[in-house]
């Protein structure tokens, strides 16, 4: 199956409206000095990992409150989210962020 180009027809006056309006986008474009920039993609058991998932999860696991039974559902649930045979790698992590001070790249990349 071939693809076709379609063009919009537009009067002269239309076609100046929007020429203007993509040189205007394209000048702020050009002046802004923090334009966003893109993060990723990553993979989500390494963007989980990198935020402390492993960390907050033994953690949770080690609290003198935690059943045997719930540290067993906390470990298959990280298991689910990071593990590449699982959820891991299936889903990917994208971030579009501008420079802050302190944060810069953001956190998880």
């Amino acid at each position: 199956k071939s693809r076709s180009l379609r063009f919009l027809n537009l009067d002269e006056g239309r076609e100046r409206e929007v020429r203007r309006a993509l040189e205007k986008a394209e000048e702020e474009r050009r002046a802004d000095p923090n334009p966003p920039r893109a993060f990723g993609p990553v993979t989500q058991g390494r963007f989980l990992a990198s935020m402390g998932a492993m960390e907050r999860a033994a953690a949770l696991i080690e609290d003198d409150g935690t059943t045997d039974e719930r540290a067993e559902e906390i470990v298959e649930a990280l298991e689910r989210l990071t593990q590449p045979e699982h959820m891991g790698e299936r889903y990917k992590v994208l971030a579009i962020a501008r420079k802050k001070e302190g944060i810069f790249p953001p956190p998880g990349f």
